[in-house]
């Protein structure tokens, strides 16, 4: 394994993206066809395999990722954040189960199939992991087990509440009141995902 993964700082790495993931809004990076790139912060759930989003059918975001598949999403603030690359499954807003749509409306505070706008689903499968800080930590930023299935193991155990050697997996996360975002508005100035 290289750096990143058996060093402590990756292992703190690791730790900051799983706890991350306990989150529930991501920044999602998509592009058209033709390479226009769109950035949107969505509300999310993570199943402890990939990521669940949903979207307006006919926006940027929703025609982007139906028509390329492929994302960047983000998670945490400037100086300690976790970057994603996935791809995106396209699911019709019916398709899910109804145990997984009530678990991301119980995370998000909304659930899209009860809109009057077209919305789908998008199942974000992560490719890659990466989690870093300041310039100096830019080294060993990659958690390159996650390619071998390793790390995404562990994600999956820590989002099921049984890794053993972190106090916070046994932590549920807690879906906040859905905001403005959430309820297709802006956000007030000075708010930004917590």
């Amino acid at each position: 394994m290289g750096p990143g993964v058996d060093d402590a700082a990756g292992l703190g790495r690791r730790h900051d993206t799983e706890h991350r993931l306990t989150a529930t809004s991501v920044w999602v990076t998509s592009a058209s066809p033709d390479g226009a790139p769109y950035l949107v912060p969505l509300s999310f759930d993570w199943d402890g395999g990939a990521l669940l989003v949903a979207t307006a059918t006919d926006s940027p975001t929703g025609r982007n990722l139906a028509a390329t598949q492929t994302t960047r999403s983000a998670l945490g603030h400037m100086r300690d954040v976790a970057v994603i690359d996935g791809t995106a499954e396209v699911l019709d807003i019916d398709a899910l189960p109804q145990l997984q749509g009530d678990r991301f409306a119980a995370r998000a505070g909304f659930y899209p199939a009860g809109s009057a706008t077209p919305y789908r689903w998008f199942r974000i499968s992560p490719r890659r992991f990466q989690a870093w800080r300041e310039e100096n930590a830019l080294r060993g930023r990659e958690l390159t087990g996650v390619r071998r299935g390793e790390a995404l193991r562990r994600l999956k155990r820590y989002s099921a509440g049984t890794c053993p050697d972190n106090s916070r997996s046994k932590q549920p996360a807690r879906p906040g009141p859905p905001g403005p975002a959430a309820r297709g508005g802006t956000l007030p100035p000075g708010q930004g995902v917590r």
